[in-house]
Formats: C-alpha cells, sequence, structure tokens
C-alpha cells in the first residue's frame, strides 16, 4: 500500500559555472530510473524554490529541507548532476537527519579534450568533506550511471535497510586491509623527522578569504598552532592590490619580472596583463618575505579580477618556482600540504615543486586514470613544454577576457608522483599518501595546468577520499616519496591514510 512506501527526498546538486544543461538531462535520467524502484515513493524538490528542481545555493536548500520535512521523507538521496553545490546539498542533510546515500554521475569529456562542464568526479569530494565537517553520517554509492541497473539497486538496498545498519563509521575495514609502507632503517627515520622538524613551526599565509561556497577550504588555524607550531598570518587582499598599484613599470623589479615571464612563456595576453602581473609578483614576494612565510593560500576568484584586472595563477607559479608553495581558494591546509611535500623533497636533496590539482574527472573508459586540474598555477620547472599565458578558461567567458588573463597553461611532465592531501576532522589531521604516474595525454589539446595520472584501483581509493573525508584538492609532486612522506607524517603525529 501507498503508506507503506519510503518517502525518498531526491536532492540533484547542481553549481552554475558548469553546465546546467547537462545538470537537467542527468536530473532527468536519475528520476527516471528512481521511478522503477519498488517501494519508494520519491520526493523531488518543487520547482517554485529551487531551479528547475536543482538544488544550487543555501537558500534553496533551506526551503527544500523544509519541503521534505513537510512530506515526511524518510530516506536522503544527494547526487551530483555536475560539481554541485556542496554547502547547499549537504545543508539539506544537516538540516534533516534522516539517512543519507551519497553519488556522483559519470562525467561528459568531449573527445577532442574539451571540458564539458560536469566535473563530478571532484565535486563528490567536496559534498562528502561537507558531510563530514558537518556530522553528518552517509553511505556512498559510488560514481554510477543512473541508466545502469547497479544505481538502482544501490537504492533499493538503502531504503530496504534498517536506519541503525546505514549509522556506520566511515572506511569501515579499510585501515586493517590496508598498511603504510614504512622503513625502519635509521636513515629512513632520520629524514622523516628531518622533514617534520622542518614542517613545523613554518608560518602560513591566508591572503584573502577562502572561496565562498568552498567549506573544503575551511580551516581551523588553532589546530595548526597546538599541533605542528604552525601561525597563520591573514593578509587582506586590499594590502596585495594596494602594494601592486603603487609599483611603477619602470621600477627595475617590475621590469624584471615582466621579463622573466615574457622569456619563459608564451604571452597570449597583452601589455596591461603582463604589466599587472609584474606588479603583482613583486608586490606579493614583498609580503611574503616581510610576513617570513613559508607556503600560502590566495583568493584567486573573483576579487581579484574585479578589483584588480587578471587571474593570479601565472603569478603564484613563479612564486612557487622560486620556493614558497601556494594552493589556491585560500586552501590553509592546501598550502600545509604542499609545504609538507617541499619539506620531504629538500631532505631528498631535490629541488622538485610540489604542485596544487583537483582530482577533476575520471577517464570515460580507462578507470585508473584521472585528470589532474587547475586552471593553471602548477610551477613552471613541473610544464613539459613551454607554457602559455592565457585568459582563464572559466572565468574568461563570465567576467571578461580583459580582466581574466594570467593563467598559466599547458600539460605537465610526465613520470611517477606521489600525492598528499592533509586534512583536519574534530581536532585530528590525517595524510593521504599514495603514488601513481603522468601518462601522455589522451587529447593533444587541454587548457589549464594539466596532467593525466594513473593509480591502480583508482576507483577504491575514490571511495577512500569520500569516506575518509578528503577534499578535491591534492598535491603532487614528481617522484616516488611515499615512503619518506609516510615517515614524516607518522613524526608530525598524523593518521597516515595510505592506499597503494
Amino acid at each position: 500500500m501507498t503508506s507503506s512506501r519510503i518517502k525518498l527526498g531526491f536532492v540533484p546538486g547542481d553549481r552554475p559555472v558548469f553546465s546546467t544543461a547537462w545538470a537537467l538531462r542527468m536530473r532527468d535520467r536519475c528520476v527516471a530510473a528512481l521511478a522503477g524502484v519498488a517501494d519508494v515513493q520519491l520526493i523531488e524538490p518543487d520547482h517554485a524554490i529551487s531551479t528547475q528542481g536543482l538544488v544550487r545555493s543555501v537558500v534553496q536548500a533551506e526551503a527544500v529541507a523544509e519541503q521534505f520535512r513537510a512530506a515526511g521523507v524518510q530516506r536522503l538521496l544527494l547526487g551530483t548532476m555536475n560539481f554541485g553545490d556542496e554547502e547547499a546539498m549537504s545543508e539539506v542533510a544537516r538540516r534533516l537527519g534522516v539517512p543519507v546515500l551519497l553519488f556522483g554521475t559519470p562525467d561528459a569529456v568531449l573527445s577532442n579534450g574539451k571540458r564539458a562542464g560536469s566535473d563530478s568526479f571532484c565535486g563528490t569530494l567536496s559534498v562528502s568533506y561537507n558531510l563530514h565537517a558537518a556530522g553528518v553520517p552517509f553511505s556512498f554509492a559510488g560514481i554510477v550511471d543512473p541508466g545502469d541497473p547497479a544505481f538502482a539497486a544501490r537504492v533499493r538496498e538503502f531504503v530496504a535497510a534498517s536506519p541503525q545498519s546505514l549509522s556506520h563509521s566511515y572506511a569501515a575495514g579499510f585501515d586493517a586491509a590496508h598498511t603504510a609502507p614504512t622503513d625502519n632503517a635509521p636513515t629512513s627515520r632520520a629524514l622523516g623527522a628531518a622533514a617534520a622538524a622542518d614542517f613545523r613551526e613554518a608560518r602560513l599565509g591566508q591572503f584573502g578569504p577562502r572561496a565562498g561556497g568552498f567549506t573544503t577550504c575551511a580551516f581551523d588555524e588553532r589546530q595548526l598552532l597546538r599541533q605542528f607550531g604552525q601561525r597563520v598570518v591573514p593578509v587582506d587582499l586590499a594590502a596585495v592590490f594596494g602594494r601592486a598599484n603603487r609599483l611603477k613599470d619602470e621600477d627595475p623589479d617590475v621590469r624584471a619580472a615582466a621579463e622573466r615571464f615574457a622569456s619563459q612563456t608564451t604571452l597570449e595576453v597583452g601589455a596591461v596583463t603582463l604589466s599587472k602581473m609584474s606588479r603583482l609578483y613583486v608586490a606579493l614576494r614583498g609580503l611574503i618575505v616581510e610576513h617570513r612565510l613559508r607556503a600560502l593560500g590566495h583568493n584567486c576568484w573573483t576579487s581579484i579580477q574585479s578589483e584588480y584586472g587578471i587571474s593570479g595563477c601565472a603569478v603564484f607559479s613563479f612564486l612557487e618556482e622560486d620556493g614558497w608553495p601556494i594552493a589556491c581558494e585560500t586552501d590553509v591546509y592546501g598550502a600545509a600540504s604542499l609545504l609538507l611535500q617541499q619539506c620531504v623533497a629538500r631532505q631528498l636533496g631535490q629541488r622538485q615543486r610540489p604542485f596544487f590539482m583537483d582530482w577533476t574527472v575520471q577517464h570515460e573508459t580507462d578507470k585508473d586514470l584521472f585528470q589532474a586540474w587547475h586552471c593553471g598555477k602548477a610551477p613552471l620547472s613541473t610544464f613539459a613544454s613551454k607554457p602559455a599565458v592565457r585568459a582563464h578558461e572559466i572565468l574568461g567567458p563570465l567576467l571578461g577576457d580583459d580582466v581574466s588573463g594570467g593563467t598559466l597553461e599547458g600539460p605537465l611532465r610526465e613520470g611517477p608522483v606521489t600525492l598528499v592531501r592533509l586534512a583536519e576532522h574534530g581536532g585530528k589531521f590525517r595524510a593521504l599518501v599514495t603514488r601513481g604516474v603522468i601518462e601522455p595525454s589522451p587529447w593533444p589539446v587541454m587548457r589549464g595546468s594539466w596532467g593525466w595520472v594513473r593509480v591502480p584501483g583508482l576507483e577504491r581509493l575514490y571511495r577512500l577520499l569520500v569516506e575518509k573525508g578528503f577534499s578535491h584538492h591534492v598535491s603532487m609532486i614528481h617522484g616516488d616519496h611515499t615512503t619518506q612522506t609516510v615517515a614524516t607524517c607518522e613524526a608530525l603525529g598524523m593518521e597516515v591514510v595510505w592506499f597503494g
């Protein structure tokens, strides 16, 4: 009878900067698949309080939560139709307090390599991180095609399970099955201790607030101070832009920076953008030195475009090449992840530079291959060839190429890489450590800074990222430093989450 059917609330997540048309197609496919699940009464967001049934803001989430509460929703299904809005989707779950099943939808990547505006592989990690941050227990169905019978089967299992069985611990059974690589030789222990000592007491910069809608970039500076002796130095963006604007093109340091950009990149931006890049480089370098910073997170959209007139990516890249790791979107834990890899490389006597990436998309057919990507700020030495300075691929069409120039674009060097990400939940730090290999690109042309990385067992690794609460940002460095990195993290008292 109808009264015995489980009321399942469906939250299809959308982020407007990605393709809403694609999100609507995926939503429709999900609804069609869910209609075939027996004993389920599907409750969808009312179009009057959502965007054609998609949820893309916290304001919409609040209204949808009230709608679902009034309808008596007993289970909640969260799905990223494209990247999704992490705060909105997790807010519905937080307010309702019913069992949650999270899933992602497959990404669309055009055959010529052009980003297709889906990015669910990346966005699902943002949603899962927010659920961890809000203390919301959830189950994970994986990245599933709505047309695959496995999707309906997983939903059927979810609605049939008892609420008690769904309140499980994250990554149950994982820790017992995976042991981090250890090397008890005195030299390895000494290297880890030395790298840990180098990491401690570092001063980290917070240049501007974190990006709006990115709780994944939230951090607790008190925990960094208590556990690692690291102080976070906040720097207002007005101080950054004001300092840059006061500089003159004739200044010797500005002129030297402009010559460096012109000689070491292929410039596809105009003289005004080059001038702003050069002055920002000098301004940031001065602030970094004055505050004695070792690494920093920098707000990179959209204040820098609207108030200063460029994208900062290439500037960040050159500063990273100089030895100051910089994380996008004011991701301070991301900056700490970069710094940790730099400390390990230094103890190994290497000048390799870590680079800041997203777990962007999984390859359409090769499931052990993912695209590591960001807008265009990898350190200069990590590129396979001379990179180009261009207008921002995503922000250019939205804000105008005239204020969005300054990304540094090209493929990354091939070869083995070590991947690291620090996370903190409930005052306890954990470190993901794994290895991969950057392979030749399936496509000859892409935008941003990018590399296709092979990780055997990628789908299992991805589930680990979701269930252990890691974000969509990751730090990478050329070379296999996994054993030394594990030793360093253990010396710092972190929980090591190893996959390999």
